[in-house]
């Protein structure tokens, strides 16, 4: 039978930042997965990924984490995880297990946590395995600071400046359009025509122009002409340089 109840933290650190991921589900190749099939992660932090697949999928368990008994020393793979690509979330469609209420509760308890122990976290990130601006609406409930959240919506950058949102990290991963969608897969809706890479890069500048600080991520893969990568981000307005990711084949 499915617990309601976390089986463990839904969030994770990873240095002085505090994650908050809030779906498993994506409209393209999630960050992981772009990693290549070699990328490790913390295995608290892939413990916290597999509660939420648990409880968003509505699985009785989910292997390898979720019994709260994993060492924050090891690292591990994620599970590869099978699943149609969306373009949103219907919240009040599909009664999510995990709800804002939820996860309000699991960071106010890693900030008492952190407290407790004299560490002190610099941002709140809204990020995970999947993309986080599908929950839109749950995503500006949870909004309380100023934190970075990666994006690859259009529409919902307005909305997350007024909730408080200081930041985005998006991922650019190439100038080339076609080289995109093979790195990428991405899912748009039926009722948008333009490339996907357009549909990024029109999200970044709109970020751009409304005051958010902006990072770009890729991934060093020999077949992505990084130079032209940076030249766009630079072109759309992008300050910092892109922030490239090692991958593991």
């Amino acid at each position: 039978m499915l617990s309601p109840a976390p089986l463990c933290s839904l969030t994770y650190a990873l240095g002085r930042s505090l994650y908050v991921p809030l779906t498993c589900r994506s409209n393209s190749r999630t960050l992981p997965d772009t990693r290549g099939p070699g990328f490790v992660l913390p295995a608290d932090v892939v413990g916290s990924l597999l509660e939420v697949r648990r409880l968003e999928l509505h699985v009785a368990h989910a292997s390898g984490g979720g019994d709260g008994n994993i060492s924050s020393g090891e690292k591990m793979l994620l599970p590869p995880l099978d699943l149609s690509y969306v373009s949103h979330i219907d919240d009040t469609v599909t009664s999510p297990i995990i709800t804002d209420d939820m996860l309000c509760k699991d960071i106010e308890s890693r900030f008492q946590e952190a407290k407790r122990s004299r560490k002190q976290y610099d941002s709140l990130v809204i990020a995970g395995e999947g993309e986080p601006t599908l929950r839109l609406s749950t995503l500006l409930s949870i909004v309380r600071r100023p934190i970075a959240v990666p994006g690859s919506n259009n529409e919902c950058a307005k909305q997350m400046k007024e909730a408080g949102v200081s930041g985005v990290s998006v991922a650019l991963m190439t100038a080339s359009s076609d080289q995109y969608d093979e790195l990428m897969h991405p899912y748009l809706p039926e009722e948008i025509s333009t490339p996907a890479l357009d549909v990024v890069c029109a999200f970044i500048g709109n970020c751009v122009d409304i005051g958010l600080n902006v990072e770009v991520t890729g991934v060093d893969r020999e077949e992505v002409d990084k130079e032209a990568a940076e030249k766009l981000a630079r072109s759309l307005g992008v300050i910092e340089p892109v922030r490239w990711r090692p991958y593991f084949p």
